[in-house]
């Protein structure tokens, strides 16, 4: 298993690389523009509203989730861990973004302040449902109460990447980085305390 994780990790930071060349040698224009225009081609109507709730609602449901498992079953290395991991997904955006300083897309249709590369959506509401599908699996014995959980939370990972495309206020090339980053912090962490359950932890 570790060496899984191992060859994810490389794999996750081999493609990070190359998209983010691409990206800063501006070839990725094209394609990010092309994928705005097929998300809205298949929405057939207007719907900035409901993105903007699933955007920023998204991320709100995953931790309010989270504190619900949390308070049913409280457990102060889970709350810390989850408190840790948060964290650390806020500081590596702050980073990143700040290093390559991309402008966010022309055709944005909301006026936001702040970097572009990579989505700070993305990424927070990625480690966000990842983080709540491990609190799942190690608080909540009910099957069919844990695949409802599981499938939520894949698709808001997806419905929130395509919220911040379809928005125009990140390129899609911003949201696979985003997904790229959160996939190797969460890996980098699972070797750890972080993501371990009480149970394995014992």
């Amino acid at each position: 298993m570790e060496k899984v994780k191992n060859v994810l990790i490389v794999l996750a930071t081999i493609l990070v690389i190359v998209l983010t060349i691409l990206v800063f040698n501006d070839k990725t224009i094209g394609l990010d523009y092309q994928i705005f225009n097929l998300i809205h081609d298949i929405s057939k109507q207007e719907y900035p509203l409901l993105f903007m709730i699933i955007s920023d609602f998204g991320i709100l449901l995953g931790m309010i989730l989270m504190l619900i498992i949390l308070l049913v079953k409280p457990t102060t290395r889970q709350f810390i861990s989850a408190t840790y991991n948060f964290l650390i997904i806020i500081l590596a955006n702050f980073t990143i973004k700040n290093l390559f300083r991309r402008m966010r897309p022309d055709w944005s249709l909301l006026s936001l302040a702040g970097y572009s590369y990579p989505s700070a959506h993305t990424m927070i509401g990625t480690i966000i449902y990842i983080y709540l599908i491990r609190l799942v699996a190690s608080n909540i014995k009910n099957k069919i109460l844990q695949i409802i959980i599981v499938m939520v939370s894949v698709l808001m990972i997806f419905l929130i990447g395509v919220s911040r495309i379809y928005l125009g206020v990140h390129y899609a090339s911003d949201v696979l980085a985003g997904y790229l980053v959160s996939l190797i912090l969460f890996l980098l962490l699972d070797k750890g305390e972080g993501f371990k359950s009480e149970n394995n932890s014992r």
